[in-house]
């Protein structure tokens, strides 16, 4: 039988000519070659070995000799090998609903608790495990007897939803059980105000472990799994303060990203709540949704249905009907939501992989699978480096790195160089203004409106005008040609300076055609056109023509362009606009940077905790003015 062979390969070409001048030239420098035709390339190969320790080295002198794209190509035998192992390296997340009423008297056994645990990449063990909300203290004893079924032997943390005891019931048995779970509870300040009865529960809780309070903006990771509590109702614009309403409608909303998948859960939020809710937050499209006051339909109203359209929805509710849940399963079903529930399906198990989404129960009597496309591109980058003013060398180029350089200053073969130590090469591509320095700049004169602030030989661009528009994507095509993975596009802030849905779609056009020729798309800057993008992405599936966006000065701030520049610090408000705008990006499948300026140590500890805080993808910070 065939044996599998290795083979060196100097480059593969469309155009015969290329390959043999490249041919020539390896044979020039003292190396066999050989051109192989394979469909509609040519391929220019150096060597075929049986043993891969001689591809090896033969690739070694090739490299030695300045042909640095040379690759490794294996060509399978057809002799029979083993059966490689099966190994899952989804690290799948899985929501566990669990349900209490199996054993014991259901009237005693019942309340809110779900589990998120993460599976290893082996899929059995697992890595995290977080419990949000435990049930009454005497569905303790059958949590914790369910959790370790499911092979959870330590929890990272408990959050509690709000201050009822069927929520939080089981803290202490379940603590005593899990030591060294962390304790998360809402911010009690606002019960305090017409039941501080109930903030005093919370805080109790709070002291049992290392406590965290929990507030709009709050931000945690645990293993995969990011939290996000964005909102908790100011206790100010609630009307209802007796016990009960009032407390459940101080009940935590929190959106955890799951490999992907967005989950809306909310405790036993009602009406009022909800309703303050959808005024205050524009994006609250999820994936998943727990359906709060078990499935009560004073709590889900049809607002909030609407609001989070949700693929799946699940209610812990352990009895019938009653309450008006039936009325929550059809609001729910005609949003589109597969609805699961307690006491008709038993423990209800969403698992959540990257692309892939799966409900089945315990039951066995319903089950979902629920698919998307995944992005090639990793979540985090290696590092990020934006160098346009000055040439980076092959040897400050690290594998997994996102590079942005001016095109102009390299050539077709240094590109190649720098992918070949593992970076992906994006090119600068100014699509809103053009500098008289530029080449082109007598292409685009006519085009031209007022100059940028603080640059007077730089204009923006009329995108409206169809020459403009056409010669965005043609430069676009040239850059791509040139061997680069994408394009780091500036300027769009056109949009914001000639405000009309005419720059916008003019935007959007160039945008689109430029993603249409393939490739990462980053987007420097451009605020007010990502708000109106985002504004417009009411399904949270993201722009789709923009991959990733880039935010200068976040933290710092540019005071002086003198020499290599002097920095200081971003004004708070300032500061706090471009965070929630960089999160939002997130939530809209936009990859979100930082260009940063600054010397200041305590300042780039605050910029590497936000972005491990809030999964920023990259951060570039450059002690000089000139990148």
């Amino acid at each position: 039988m065939a044996k599998t062979m290795y083979k060196v390969q100097i480059g593969a070409y469309r155009q015969k000519s290329n390959a043999q001048k490249m041919a020539a030239k390896v044979k020039k420098a003292g190396i066999p070659a050989t051109i192989i035709t394979a469909g509609d390339l040519m391929k220019v190969q150096c060597g075929a070995f049986s043993v891969k320790a001689n591809a090896d080295k033969r690739l070694a002198e090739v490299k030695k000799k300045g042909f640095l794209n040379a690759v490794l190509i294996t060509v399978p035998g057809t002799e029979k090998t083993a059966p490689a192992p099966v190994v899952t390296t989804s690290n799948r997340i899985r929501i566990a609903a669990l349900a209490f009423f199996d054993t014991g008297n259901e009237a005693q056994q019942y309340g809110d608790c779900t589990a998120l645990i993460q599976y290893g990449q082996d899929d059995k063990t697992v890595e995290h495990a977080v419990l949000i909300d435990t049930a009454m203290a005497k569905s303790s004893a059958n949590v914790i007897k369910k959790l370790k079924a499911l092979g959870v032997k330590k929890l990272d943390a408990i959050v509690i939803s709000h201050a009822h005891g069927d929520h939080y019931g089981g803290v202490t048995n379940i603590k005593n059980t899990f030591p060294t779970a962390d304790i998360y509870v809402p911010d009690p300040a606002g019960l305090d105000r017409y039941q501080k009865t109930y903030g005093n529960a919370l805080r109790s809780q709070y002291k049992k472990a290392k406590g965290h309070y929990i507030k709009p903006g709050t931000v945690f990771t645990i293993g995969s799994m990011r939290f996000e509590c964005v909102y908790l109702c100011p206790a100010s614009s609630l009307k209802e303060h007796d016990s009960h309403h009032f407390v459940n409608n101080q009940s935590a909303v929190m959106r955890i990203n799951l490999n992907g998948w967005l989950y809306h859960t909310a405790g036993d939020l009602q009406n009022e709540g909800n309703n303050l809710l959808v005024k205050a937050v524009k994006d609250l499209k999820a994936d998943i949704y727990k359906a709060q006051w078990h499935g009560d339909a004073n709590a889900c109203n049809e607002t909030i249905c609407k609001a989070v359209r949700p693929l799946v929805a699940f209610s812990n509710y352990h009895h019938k009907e009653g309450s008006g849940r039936g009325t929550t399963r059809k609001r729910l079903q005609n949003v589109g939501a597969v609805v699961a529930r307690n006491h008709e399906n038993g423990d209800i198990y969403i698992d959540c992989m990257p692309g892939v989404m799966k409900l089945s129960c315990s039951k066995g009597n319903l089950s979902k699978t629920f698919t998307r496309a995944v992005s090639v591109f990793p979540e985090k980058w290696a590092s990020y480096k934006v160098s346009l003013s000055t040439k980076v060398q092959p040897e400050d180029v690290t594998s997994g790195m996102l590079l942005a350089v001016e095109p102009e200053d390299y050539t077709k073969a240094e590109i190649a160089t720098l992918k070949a130590k593992g970076a992906t090469v994006l090119g600068y591509l100014s699509a809103g203004a053009v500098s008289d320095e530029r080449s082109y700049y007598k292409t685009l004169k006519d085009y031209t409106l007022e100059p940028l602030p603080d640059w007077p030989h730089e204009k923006y661009l009329d995108l409206r005008r169809t020459a403009v528009r056409d010669w965005c994507v043609a430069r676009a095509r040239e850059i791509k040609a040139q061997g680069f993975d994408g394009w780091w596009i500036d300027n769009l802030d056109v949009y914001e300076e000639y405000k009309s849905s005419a720059m916008y779609e003019a935007v959007s056009a160039v945008l689109t055609k430029i993603k249409a020729l393939g490739g990462y798309v980053m987007v420097n800057g451009g605020m007010e056109y990502l708000r109106k993008a985002m504004d417009a992405d009411s399904g949270h599936a993201g722009p789709g023509n923009i991959d990733g966006v880039t935010q200068e000065e976040v933290f710092s701030r540019i005071t002086s362009y003198k020499g290599t520049g002097e920095f200081g610090a971003q004004s708070a408000k300032d500061s706090s606009d471009y965070q929630s705008h960089l999160v939002r990006c997130i939530r809209h499948k936009m990859q979100a940077f930082l260009l940063e300026y600054t010397k200041d140590n305590d300042l780039k500890l605050r910029i590497s905790a936000f972005c491990t805080e809030k999964g920023i993808a990259g951060c570039c910070v450059s002690a000089d003015v000139d990148l």
